[in-house]
């Protein structure tokens, strides 16, 4: 599984679906430099997925790489405007639309419903690997516990 984005916040949602993904047992990786990206793409092969997470579907250096990734048999899942240059190059569209009319100084909601999309993808990831996944999933909390130490909240 390979997660692309570009811009502002999608670099992050992506690498948020890389975390996701890894810790069900899945190789992925979210380069967010765009020649990683599209050598990523030159890489993939048929069996292999690209989700492409875009609050506008615009960036050319994304539908490259997805033009890439296509020509050698990946399949491209795309999450972003229906209507958008990228999502013409998809396998699957989820579509989300750009809310234009929030105040440049608040959060935009289209990326916490990427966030949730995101995590509801993962989710449906988890239930179709099943026991393998929950067993990653164990030796990847495992593995972190002993790192935990918590502090005494004073109360």
């Amino acid at each position: 599984v390979a997660v692309f984005g570009l811009g502002g916040s999608s670099p992050v949602l992506a690498i948020e679906g890389q975390n996701s993904f890894f810790r069900l047992g899945l190789r992925a990786v979210a380069p967010v430099d765009t020649y990683m990206q599209r050598m990523t793409a030159a890489t993939l092969k048929k069996g292999d997925v690209v989700l492409f997470v875009s609050s506008t579907g615009q960036p050319e250096p994304l539908a490259d790489s997805a033009r890439i990734a296509r020509t050698y048999g990946a399949a491209c899942i795309v999450m972003a405007p229906e209507k958008s240059p990228l999502a013409a190059l998809a396998d699957v569209v989820i579509p989300i639309e750009l809310a234009m009319d929030v105040p440049y100084h608040q959060p935009n909601p289209v990326r916490f419903a990427q966030l949730f999309v995101l995590d509801c993808i993962a989710d449906r990831v988890a239930l179709m690997i099943g026991k393998p996944a929950i067993e990653t999933l164990r030796r990847v909390s495992s593995a972190v516990s002993p790192q935990q130490h918590y502090l005494p909240t004073g109360d």
